[in-house]
């Protein structure tokens, strides 16, 4: 996720104007239509919430537990038009060309976080698996700042997921086409086959494994100072913050599920990359509240 930080869907660069392109030239009708068969009951399974939304980035879908503080839910036109004030009265945003456009607008947002010590941000896709993503599905990043030394190199490992399972498995291995305007769409990776979605039932894991790799973070709490700047900017508050045991999940490539697997999810901590920086992980919540 490299892309625009928040957006609202439908505008003049709509994913939707490229995505039957992309579909003709890379997709065949048959895999489509085995994909969607195959996917439709686990939709199901979750109660009609698409997980298969962000399934091209991996094989495995990965699902836990979150407790989440704070929620900034970027998906309100308001709350957006807060967050571009944000970073252009501050200076974030500064003669931006193609070469470090997303760059500084992941800056802008990690800063955006951090000074008014949101622990969430609700977002539209910005990347598109163009059988699955919606434009208006709903994305979560969940926030962790990095410790000074990564014990496991170079991701840290986070404990804000818990309770892990895998829960689906299948689909293609898949990789970034080049990005049209703001939005990125996967297509299948040269020589990957498709493998049927299927619903898993694994053990649910509680707790690390390997505990000493677990980054020790512990979730900002907004004192009223902080509050009360969010309310002077115009930002409106969440009825989705401060829930605990929130279901989550996530979809692993091959290269890092069992890693991930073992010690939990991980994340780079690089606060110039990714729609939100990368102090943190992106999930998507498996909650109907979250999708309304």
């Amino acid at each position: 996720m490299f892309y625009l930080p928040v957006r609202e869907p439908g505008g003049e660069d709509s994913s939707l104007s490229k995505r039957g392109q992309v579909l003709d030239e890379y997709f065949s009708d048959d895999l489509i239509e085995r994909m969607k068969e195959d996917a439709e009951p686990i939709v199901s399974h979750f109660d009609g919430i698409n997980v298969f939304t962000t399934s091209h980035y991996g094989c495995t879908f990965i699902q836990g537990t979150a407790d989440i503080k704070d929620v900034f839910d970027a998906r309100e036109d308001g709350n957006y038009q807060v967050f571009l004030k944000y970073a252009r009265d501050n200076d974030l945003i500064q003669d931006v060309d193609e070469d470090n456009f997303y760059s500084e607008y992941a800056l802008a947002a990690t800063t955006f976080m951090r000074d008014l010590e949101y622990d969430a941000v609700l977002f539209y896709p910005d990347e598109f698996h163009p059988v699955f993503t919606d434009e208006e599905d709903t994305w979560m990043f969940i926030r962790d700042e990095p410790s000074a030394d990564p014990g496991g190199g170079s991701f840290y490992y986070s404990g804000r997921i818990d309770n892990r399972q895998i829960t689906v498995s299948g689909g293609i291995e898949m990789n970034p086409l080049e990005k049209s305007g703001f939005y990125m769409f996967y297509i299948p990776s040269d020589g990957s086959t498709y493998t049927s979605y299927a619903l898993e039932d694994t053990e649910i894991i509680t707790g690390s494994t390997q505990p000493d790799l677990i980054n020790p973070y512990t979730p900002a709490e907004a004192d009223q100072d902080t509050i009360n700047r969010r309310w002077s900017l115009g930002i409106s508050p969440s009825y989705l913050s401060d829930r605990e045991d929130v279901p989550v999940g996530g979809w692993k490539n091959s290269a890092y599920s069992d890693n991930i697997w073992q010690v939990g999810f991980s994340f780079s901590g690089d606060e110039t990359r990714y729609t939100w920086g990368g102090c943190g992980l992106y999930v998507i919540p498996i909650d109907e509240d979250f999708w309304e």
